[in-house]
């Protein structure tokens, strides 16, 4: 994220070329064939200026479902296309106040409705903006829709026709957001989030995406602690 962050500050900066080109990163290096670099560094970087939490989420995410893709076999511009719109998925948080965004608590039945209008908030931003990506606005739309047709917000089109990027972001948006510490919940150990993963395949999310979600995390991920048969501690 370090990395990426100080990528982003040079490419909206108005510094010379070269100092541009020393800080490339090959997660934005995946969307420099669409021409779209520039555009999409200032929309993180308003992401990073309204929310830091927003912000990190978004490359989290971003990294986690190029991954995925590329672990089902997505390869060439259907991926560079793809990594574009799952790094600005969230883009329509820029219109949620921050009271709703970092609130402690539960959010009232109100602060829901705020809340569920930032996919379609995030399709009408990127439908006029255009960011090189014709499906970065249906991405940003379907994020929040199951398979079964739940989530938010409702759609004009059967379930069945969402793009299988948004149901790759959804997974990896679900992922990171239950092992990432926030101020309404504790972390979650990232076994048991795929556990909830697996549980809720064919229901909540694509069952096969579910499988290969897991398969490509392994079945023990980073972060995990087990105790051996011997006793001791990894």
């Amino acid at each position: 994220v370090a990395d990426i962050t100080a990528a982003i500050d040079d490419v909206s900066a108005d510094g010379d070329e070269d100092r541009k080109e020393s800080h490339e990163t090959p997660l934005l290096d995946l969307v420099t064939p669409l021409g779209s670099n520039a555009e999409i560094a200032l929309i993180l970087s308003s992401l990073r200026r309204h929310d830091e939490y927003t912000y990190d989420h978004s490359i989290n995410v971003g990294l986690l479902s190029i991954c995925l893709g590329r672990f089902i076999g997505w390869r060439g511009r259907d991926l560079h296309e793809f990594g574009t719109a799952a790094l600005i998925h969230d883009v329509g948080k820029l219109y949620t106040p921050l009271e709703i965004l970092n609130k402690p608590g539960r959010l009232t039945p109100q602060e829901w409705v705020v809340m569920k209008r930032h996919p379609r908030d995030g399709y009408d931003i990127l439908l006029e903006g255009g960011v090189g990506s014709a499906i970065a606005p249906y991405i940003a739309l379907e994020h929040h829709t199951a398979p079964d047709g739940t989530g938010y917000p409702p759609l004009s089109y059967p379930p069945e026709e969402m793009h299988e990027g948004s149901r790759i972001v959804k997974l990896a948006d679900v992922y990171d957001a239950f092992t990432t510490i926030r101020p309404y919940r504790s972390q979650t150990r990232p076994r048991e989030v795929l556990k909830m993963l697996a549980k809720q395949r064919g229901t909540h999310f694509d069952a096969d995406l579910v499988d290969a979600f897991i398969e490509m995390m392994g079945e023990y991920p980073i972060a995990t602690t087990l105790k051996l048969r011997s006793g001791r501690i990894a």
